[in-house]
């Protein structure tokens, strides 16, 4: 059945591609120019850095003095602390990726890597900062919907993933072997690795920014219902198309597609997270509960708001 939608689906897009290709090529361009302008210069430099600090191991230094903080709020080793630091501040997929790379390596269990990959797969501060706040949306209110959900998410995550079996908190010694066993990479393969995550990265942007750009030619629709699909295909695009909402729907969809990240940013992080032990449909679950908190988190703050300008 699955096998059988995608033959359709794919017919269907290559219709679409053959009988619009001037809007196809729009689409495709502006997926392109947004991977260019917006991701590429900010990811690749934290990418790469993060990967050489990995190698050289001065990610201790970094996820030291991070440790009292991350340990008594979230229960993370070392490792883990880094991880969920890398997550927050590269954003997606790093998060993902990096939980894979240390589960690859034995320095978390499947345990702790499904823990931290169901919080540590957010926009970053400086895309929230950046791209999304503004006027339809303060800076405040921003964080405090997208961050603020992560403590109540992390107690119900950890009983979930890491109280039933305290075997879960050691990593294995025959993943921990295997690394010890590998030999370490050079400057060239750490390049590689980075570049093939962001070339992955541009093509999806690339497909779903199409897709977006067919979606926003749907002018029977009303302009919410033309917005929304484009957000929950490609978060980037969608921001941008949701400014030309009026308030509180703006505000409300500047939230909801950053948080969710949309189908692009799911096919991203599946393809980061390359090992078997973590799950697209585990993901899927936290994003969605998440979402859901940042939606009540938004209008606890917005009646917040109102109430200290009432007073």
């Amino acid at each position: 059945m699955k096998k059988k939608l995608f033959s359709c689906f794919s017919i269907l897009f290559l219709i679409s591609l053959l009988l619009w290709p001037k809007l196809s090529f729009e689409g495709a361009k502006k997926g392109l120019l947004l991977w260019f302008q917006t991701v590429l210069p900010t990811l690749f430099p934290f990418l790469f850095a993060s990967k050489l600090a990995v190698w050289t191991g001065g990610s201790r230094y970094i996820s030291r003095p991070l440790l009292p903080l991350f340990s008594n709020c979230f229960g993370l080793g070392e490792e883990g602390s880094y991880s969920f630091f890398c997550g927050l501040l590269c954003g997606c997929p790093m998060g993902a990726k990096t939980c894979s790379d240390f589960l690859d390596e034995g320095k978390l269990t499947t345990a702790q890597a499904r823990f931290l990959v169901a919080l540590s797969n957010l926009p970053s501060p400086m895309f929230l900062l950046g791209y999304v706040a503004g006027e339809e949306l303060p800076a405040w209110l921003l964080l405090w919907s997208v961050y603020g959900p992560l403590l109540p998410l992390s107690i119900l995550a950890r009983r979930i993933y890491l109280c039933p079996s305290s075997a879960f908190l050691t990593p294995s010694p025959q993943r921990m072997s295997q690394q010890n066993l590998a030999s370490p990479p050079i400057l060239e393969t750490l390049l590689a690795d980075c570049c093939q995550v962001l070339v992955t990265i541009g093509a999806y942007m690339m497909l779903f920014s199409v897709a977006a750009a067919f979606v926003a030619r749907l002018s029977f629709l009303p302009p919410f219902l033309r917005v929304l699909p484009i957000g929950l295909l490609e978060m980037t695009t969608g921001v941008q198309a949701a400014r030309s909402l009026p308030r509180p729907l703006s505000s409300f969809c500047l939230l909801l597609f950053p948080v969710f990240g949309g189908l692009c940013a799911l096919f991203q992080t599946k393809s980061a997270m390359k090992n078997a032990g973590l799950s697209i449909r585990h993901y899927v679950f936290w994003k969605l509960l998440h979402t859901a908190i940042s939606s009540l988190y938004f209008f606890l703050g917005i009646g917040l708001q109102s109430h200290l300008l009432l007073l």
